[in-house]
C-alpha cells in the first residue's frame, strides 16, 4: 500500500506540472497511463487537479464579485449624497453601476465556468 501511495505522489506531481502543457485532461490522463499509471490512478489523479484549479477559481470569483458589490454600494452611497446635495448624480451612478455590475458578471464567470 506505502508503495501505491509513492506512485499516487509521483504521478501527481508530474500530472501538476504537466498541466500547463496540456490543457485538456483527457490528453493529461492519456499521457500519465503511457507513463505507467493505471487507469484508475490516472482517474483520480485528474479529478483532484479539477478539483484544485476549481477551488482556485472559484476562490478568485469570489474575491471579484465581493469587489464588485462594493463598488455598487460606494456608488449607492455617493449617489445618495449627491442626490441630498442637489448636485448632478448621472454621473456617479452610471459609472459606479456599470463598474459594479460588469465586475460582478465576470466574477460569476470565473465562479461558472
Amino acid at each position: 500500500m506505502k508503495e501505491n501511495d509513492e506512485d499516487y505522489e509521483k504521478y501527481y506531481e508530474q500530472a501538476r506540472l504537466l498541466q500547463h502543457q496540456y490543457r485538456d485532461y483527457d490528453h493529461l490522463r492519456e499521457i500519465l497511463i503511457k507513463k505507467g499509471a493505471d487507469h484508475l490512478m490516472a482517474s483520480e489523479i485528474i479529478t483532484q487537479l479539477k478539483k484544485v484549479n476549481y477551488a482556485k477559481r472559484r476562490s478568485t470569483g469570489t474575491q471579484i464579485i465581493a469587489f464588485g458589490a462594493v463598488l455598487l454600494l460606494i456608488g449607492f452611497i455617493i449617489t445618495c449624497l449627491c442626490f441630498n446635495f442637489n448636485m448632478p448624480i448621472h454621473t456617479v451612478m452610471y459609472t459606479f453601476t456599470s463598474a459594479g455590475l460588469l465586475t460582478l458578471f465576470i466574477g460569476l464567470f470565473y465562479i461558472f465556468n
